[in-house]
C-alpha cells in the first residue's frame, strides 16, 4: 500500500502515518488512489473512507475489512469527524461530490464537518428532479448523524438552493437552525435549451472547471464539443455517453474500469438535479444567512436579502467560483464561519 501511496503522490519518502491531504493529496489524486487500490488489491473503496482513514496504516485496515460490497447508499460523507461542537452539514455543488469542501473542513477544527453528496450519482438509488423531495431525503440522512437541532447548514453552488429548502423544511418541523451558509449561488437559476446537447456540453465543461483542470495542454488534448457542435454531429444517446466516458478517462478523473453505466448514472443524476433547480423557487425562511461570494465571480449575493426574515451578511472572498474554496482564499471564509458558528454555541 505504501508503494501505491508514494506513486500517486509522487513522493518516495512518505511513511505509513503521513496524512494524504497534508502531503499534497487533493480530489483528483484521491480518485487516482482509489483506482490504484482497486487495480492492485481488487477492492472498491469510497472516497469518504479516505477522509476517515487518511494515512496508509488506517487505510490498510479498511482494505482488510472490505468485502467487495456494492457502493454505499449513505449520502453523508464525514469530511472531519473530530470536534466538540455542533456539526456543520455542507450540501454538494452541481457535480455532486464533496471533495471541494476539504480545505474548508480542515480549518474548522472544533466542528465536525459532513458533506452531503448527490443522491443517485453512483446508481445506488433513483435520481431526484423534485428539489423538495431531494431536500426531504437529505434531511433524513442528516438526522441519522444529528437527530435534533440546532442545525448548521450550508451549500455551495446549486447546493445552496437545496440547503435553503432543507432549512425551510427543518423550520416547518419546529427544528432550530442556527445559520444558513450560502456559497456563491443565486437563489434563482434558470437554464435554456434543455436538451441533451446542452446538458452534455455543460456537464463536460464542468469536468475541466470542477476538477481544476486548467492546463492548456490538457484542454487541447481532450476534445470539447459545444452544444452547437453536438447538435450538428447528430450524436445518438449512446454516442453522447461514450463521449462523456472518453473525456473523464482522458482527464484521469476516473480510472479505466469506469464504465458506461457509471457515467450514465452520474450524468442522469446531474441532469435531473438541474431540471429540478430550473423549476424551483426558494421560499422565504426565518434563519440568518451568510453569503460568501467569489470576488472574481459574477454574483454578489443581494437577492438573498429578500429571502429571509432574519439577517443577511455578504462576504467577498478572493478567487473565482471554482477557486475560492481552495487555500489560501478559503482561509478568510473559514475564519468568518468559525466566528459565526461559535456565536451560536453561546446561545
Amino acid at each position: 500500500m505504501l508503494t501505491v501511496w508514494r506513486k500517486v503522490l509522487g513522493n518516495s519518502t512518505l511513511g505509513v502515518n503521513d496524512n494524504f491531504f497534508d502531503v499534497g493529496g487533493h480530489s483528483l489524486l484521491a480518485v487516482r488512489l482509489m483506482g490504484e487500490i482497486r487495480k492492485k488489491f481488487g477492492k472498491n473503496l469510497l472516497i469518504s473512507e479516505l477522509f476517515e482513514n487518511s494515512n496508509v496504516r488506517d487505510l490498510v485496515g479498511v482494505i482488510k475489512r472490505n468485502d467487495e460490497r456494492p457502493v454505499s447508499s449513505n449520502l453523508i460523507v464525514p469530511l472531519k469527524k473530530e470536534g466538540n461542537k455542533l456539526p456543520l452539514f455542507l450540501i454538494h455543488p452541481g457535480m455532486g461530490q464533496v471533495m471541494c469542501f476539504k480545505d474548508l473542513a480542515f480549518q474548522l477544527s472544533e466542528h465536525p464537518i459532513y458533506g452531503v453528496r448527490l443522491a443517485g450519482m453512483y446508481g445506488e438509488m433513483l435520481p431526484f428532479s423534485d428539489i423538495k423531495e431531494l431536500a426531504r431525503k437529505y434531511i433524513q440522512e442528516i438526522k441519522k448523524v444529528q437527530a435534533k437541532g440546532p442545525y448548521n447548514i450550508g451549500g455551495y453552488c446549486v447546493g445552496g438552493i437545496i440547503a435553503a429548502e432543507i432549512v425551510r423544511q427543518l423550520r416547518a418541523e419546529k427544528e432550530r437552525v442556527n445559520v444558513l451558509f450560502e456559497l456563491d449561488i443565486k437563489p434563482l437559476n434558470r437554464y435554456d435549451h434543455l436538451n441533451d446537447a446542452f446538458f452534455v456540453s455543460f456537464f463536460v465543461e464542468q469536468f475541466f472547471k470542477s476538477f481544476d483542470i486548467v492546463s492548456c495542454r490538457e484542454k487541447e488534448r481532450v476534445k470539447y464539443y459545444t452544444e452547437e457542435e453536438l447538435i450538428s454531429k447528430h450524436f445518438s444517446y449512446q454516442d453522447l455517453l461514450e463521449y462523456m466516458l472518453s473525456t473523464v478517462k482522458k482527464l484521469k478523473i476516473v480510472d479505466n474500469q469506469y464504465s458506461i453505466a457509471d457515467i450514465e448514472s452520474w450524468y442522469i443524476a446531474w441532469k435531473n438535479l438541474l431540471l429540478g433547480i430550473n423549476e424551483f423557487d426558494v421560499t422565504t425562511i426565518d434563519v440568518p444567512i451568510v453569503m460568501y461570494h467569489a470576488k472574481d465571480g459574477d454574483y454578489f449575493g443581494g437577492e438573498w436579502d429578500k429571502l429571509t426574515k432574519s439577517t443577511v451578511r455578504n462576504i467577498s472572498i478572493n478567487g473565482n467560483h471554482y477557486t475560492f474554496l481552495k487555500s489560501p482564499y478559503v482561509n478568510k471564509m473559514a475564519n468568518d464561519m468559525k466566528s459565526e458558528l461559535d456565536r451560536y454555541e453561546k446561545i
